[in-house]
This record gives structure tokens, C-alpha cells and sequence, in this order.
């Protein structure tokens, strides 16, 4: 059996699809067919030949929702370490006389606003909750196989924007301070000092292949359908 399963991943890794659900194909009573009149189309005399219906039965994508989770995990872990850093830097600057209480609680207060709302501007608050359950072909050579368009929409948003996102901060930092004179610009030179570039702090991967799933990226190796077949029986034949 591992052997079986090992042939199926390894089907599955030559489409480059890496993250999946199991969805068969299953039949359904066609609902136009009356209960228990299976072959006498609503009494009129004739058949009903389409009393069996081919349907696809839903799966979870639970890795996506997986790569949704961490990428989410990853935002909030970057934005508490600048939580942290902001405080630790005010408290050096007030203790040695460089800014007064009421700016040092302007600037945190600027700093936190600033980075949750840019953060909500570039789509970065995720739910991964949302489209869990699919019935999307990942595409129509590769069956019985489903993914989530809405969980994978969110996750490849988050590794476009994360990188915008952070270095979207001192900018805004700046523009508020222009604004509002309380604001530390001494704080704002030492916080760009220190994150001057950020943008690979936020390790967002999102490991899922973009050509299967929309077919937007040419060039990539395709799944033959008898491949295909073969790896939907085998699956099958172990589900059973």
C-alpha cells in the first residue's frame, strides 16, 4: 500500500501540484425523478433516463487553508516584534531625555496605527476559514484531485502584498509626522536604521502551483491523462 501511495505522490508531484484534495466522482438520484419512480418520467409514460446523476463530491483543502494559517501566523509575528522594538526604542529615547512622555505616547500611538491599517489596505487580515470546502478541479486532466480558489486567492495576495506592506511603514511613519509634530521623527530615523529593508522579512510561500490552478503560467509541465487515470484508480482502489 505505501508503495501504491508513493506512486500516486509521485503522479501528482510531476503535475506539480502540491496541495490538494481528494474529491470523487459520485452518483446522485436526479431530483426531477420522482422518489421511488426512478424510470417513469413523472407518469407520463416515458423513461426517466437521467435518473442517476454524476456529481462531485466536496473536499476540505486543508493545505491551502495550512499555507493560509502560516502565512497569517507570519504577518502577526512580524507586526508584534515591531510592536515590541517601537516600545523598547521610545523607552531609550525618553530615559535619555530625547522625547517627552506625551510624544513618546503620539509615536507608539502613530506607530500602531499605522501598521494596522496599512495592513487591513493590503488585504493582510486573512480568513482561512473561508472556502475550505471545495469542488474545483485543479484541472481537467488531473481528476478527482480539487483545490480552493478562495483560500489560494488569499494566500498568493499575502506573499504579493507582505513585502509592500512592510515597506509601506516608515513612509506612512513620516507622512504622520508631518501631520502631527509630536510624532518622534528622531524615533522614525532610528526604526528605519534598524528595518531599513525588510523585504524578506516576511517568509510567506504559499507552495502552490499557480499554472494547474489557473493556467496562467505557461511552460510548466503538464499531467498526461493516462497518468491521471492511473493515479485517480490507484487513490480510488485505496479509498475503497
Amino acid at each position: 500500500m505505501r508503495v501504491l501511495v508513493a506512486i500516486v505522490y509521485a503522479i501528482l508531484s510531476t503535475s506539480r501540484v502540491e496541495s490538494v484534495c481528494y474529491c470523487p466522482t459520485v452518483m446522485n438520484r436526479n431530483p426531477r425523478c420522482r422518489a421511488g419512480l426512478l424510470f417513469s418520467d413523472n407518469n407520463k409514460g416515458g423513461t426517466c433516463w437521467e435518473s442517476l446523476l454524476l456529481d462531485r463530491e466536496a473536499c476540505n483543502d486543508y493545505e491551502l487553508q495550512g499555507e493560509c494559517e502560516l502565512a497569517a501566523w507570519e504577518i502577526n509575528d512580524y507586526i508584534t516584534g515591531r510592536y515590541t522594538r517601537t516600545h523598547e526604542l521610545l523607552e531609550v529615547l525618553q530615559e535619555t531625555g530625547n522625547i517627552t512622555t506625551l510624544e513618546f505616547a503620539a509615536t507608539m500611538a502613530t506607530v500602531t496605527s499605522v501598521i494596522e491599517d496599512n495592513k487591513i489596505n493590503m488585504g493582510l487580515n486573512l480568513e482561512c476559514s473561508l472556502g475550505l470546502q471545495t469542488t474545483q478541479l485543479v484541472n481537467d486532466q488531473v481528476l478527482s484531485w480539487c483545490f480552493s480558489p478562495q483560500l489560494h486567492a488569499v494566500c498568493m495576495q499575502s506573499r504579493e502584498n507582505g513585502p509592500r506592506y512592510v515597506q509601506s511603514i516608515i513612509p506612512s511613519l513620516r507622512q504622520a509626522a508631518v501631520r502631527d509634530p509630536r510624532v518622534s521623527t528622531t524615533f522614525i530615523d532610528l526604526f528605519e536604521m534598524q528595518f531599513v529593508d525588510q523585504s524578506n522579512t516576511l517568509d510567506i510561500h504559499c507552495n502552490v502551483t499557480v499554472h494547474h490552478f489557473l493556467n496562467v503560467i505557461a511552460g510548466a509541465p503538464s499531467l498526461p491523462t493516462s497518468l491521471a487515470m492511473l493515479g485517480a484508480a490507484i487513490v480510488t482502489s485505496l479509498l475503497m
